[in-house]
């Protein structure tokens, strides 16, 4: 297991080392924030443009569905809707297109959400690539593990969590 995450964070650091050599060489000093800019009026670009704003679009009902099944199965629960009825495809088009209009006010509502989405990212994100494999890795290993080990994983998991707090 120890050695698996080894490779793995080997050949992850190689690859984003790897993307960002090419991205240099092709642009160099002229490289913009903004990937997409630098990519030219080609018609390949408006292609990748579109997948870049397709990505979100299918995202979002991926990141919702949890919610709306969980909202859904509340309902059909409480209110004893058969699954397969016209009743419960109403309910659950109303429900999804709820949680839609929810978020959207959520946007607009709340001053500088891009910044408060991106902090939860960053937490989540920090949490996943951090806290939580050194806090598994010693729930499992924790008898077989020597000091030194348990140590520097205990000292992980504390940074992660100050890190995803930060």
């Amino acid at each position: 297991y120890g050695r698996m995450v080894d490779v793995t964070y080997v050949l992850v650091l190689f690859a984003y080392a790897g993307m960002t050599v090419c991205g240099y060489l092709m642009f160099g000093d002229k490289a913009e924030e903004e990937v997409t800019v630098n990519l030219g009026k080609t018609l390949i670009s408006h292609v990748i443009v579109w997948i870049v704003l397709s990505n979100p679009v299918c995202k979002y009902p991926l990141d919702m569905a949890p919610i709306a099944f969980g909202i859904e199965s509340f309902f059909q629960i409480t209110f004893k809707i058969p699954y397969s009825t016209w009743l419960f495809t109403v309910v659950s088009l109303l429900i999804r297109t709820l949680l839609v209009f929810v978020s959207l006010l959520a946007v607009l509502a709340i001053p500088s959400f891009a910044v408060m989405v991106a902090l939860l990212g960053s937490l989540g994100s920090f949490t996943i690539s951090v806290t939580f494999p050194c806090a598994c890795y010693l729930k499992l290993f924790w008898t077989d593990l020597s000091l030194t080990v348990k140590v520097v994983n205990i000292v992980l998991v504390v940074l992660g969590v100050l890190g995803a707090a930060v």
